[in-house]
This record gives structure tokens, sequence and C-alpha cells, in this order.
């Protein structure tokens, strides 16, 4: 392997000492390289997004593909299998898109249980004293139980 072709983090090794491993101790423990996922091969990295259950529904970060159609992705140490897959500037473009979409949302749902909760203080103003009677009493029983 042609030194520009070595990953620059392992040195084409494949390996890394662990990160608590003093330069120069004897039998230092190695881990499996993270950028290059052990091959030792310097890697393209592109921005992968995969499935995710929580709004925006997609979670991405840098990764590469594999020749088995999965992508590894060193932040998340696993391997993904993309739904779509950009050039990093272009998918980092996109992604802070998306961030920027989720905020958005929070914020509103946020206005929106305020308004609810207002909205429930005027039909039931004895609504918060009930309610922080029943905290008092759960945190006396926790208190009691120990826990």
């Amino acid at each position: 392997m042609k030194k520009k072709d070595q990953c620059p983090h392992c040195k084409g090794t494949g390996t890394q000492p662990a990160p608590w491993a003093v330069a120069g101790a004897p039998k230092a423990p190695t881990f499996r390289c993270q950028e290059c996922n052990g091959s030792g091969e310097r890697k393209t990295f592109e921005m992968i997004f995969w499935p995710y259950d929580q709004f925006p529904y997609l979670l991405a970060s840098p990764g590469f593909m594999e020749d088995n159609g999965m992508a590894y992705v060193p932040a998340y140490q696993g391997h993904f299998r993309p739904v779509k897959v950009f050039p990093l500037d272009e998918g980092k473009v996109i992604w802070k898109l998306l961030e920027g979409l989720q905020r958005e949302r929070n914020l509103t749902l946020s206005a929106i249980e305020a308004g609810w909760k207002s909205r429930l203080d005027q039909l039931a103003p004895w609504r918060k004293r009930a309610t922080a009677e029943l905290s008092a009493v759960s945190l006396e029983r926790s208190l009691r139980q120990g826990k």
C-alpha cells in the first residue's frame, strides 16, 4: 500500500493504541482503527443519512461506504444501511437545514403546549393545587420507600 493510500490515523496498520495507553509502554492494548474500520486504507468520507425513529426521522454523520452496501460511521462506531449518501460538503448543508427544521418544530410544539396549559388553567384553576399535592404525596412515598 502506498503511503498516500494509508489511513492517516493508524498509518496503515488498521489499529490504534488505547487512548489511555502511555506512549512507549510495553504491551499497550490496541483497538481497531475507528477511522478506517481496521482496513488501514484512506477512505473518502461522505455524508451518510440513515433512518431514525424520531423527528426528522433521519440521522447523519460523515462516514464511508463499504463494498457490502453498508456505511461505516466512525462517530457512531457502527454500520448503517444508508437511505441517502451525499458528498460531505453538500450533506453538511442539508443536515444543518434539517436541524433548523427540528429546532423550529420544537419551538412550535412548546408554544402549542403552553397554549393548551393556559386553557386548562382557565377551565380548571384548581388543577395546579391538586397536581402539587399529588407530587408531594409521591415524593413522601418515595422517601419512605427509600428510593
